[in-house]
């Protein structure tokens, strides 16, 4: 178990796993902002689907943690 700290956050992660999943879906946040703000309006669909694909990873993660 290892604690670390976002801004103000201090988060304790049980395992590295969580860890790297908490990284990856602030990475894809940070992603989808830029996406949004550089594509054509018809495509924001897309950032949708890679939301529900982290969500979906994290959930099969979690299982085996």
């Amino acid at each position: 178990m290892f604690i670390t700290s976002f801004g103000e956050q201090n988060i304790t992660y049980k395992c590295c796993s969580n860890f790297l999943i908490h990284l990856s879906y602030i990475l894809l946040i940070v992603n989808n902002i830029y996406y949004l703000l550089s594509a054509p309006p018809s495509s924001s669909n897309k950032v949708f689907n890679h939301m529900t694909l982290i969500i979906d990873v994290s959930k099969d993660v979690s299982k085996y943690t």
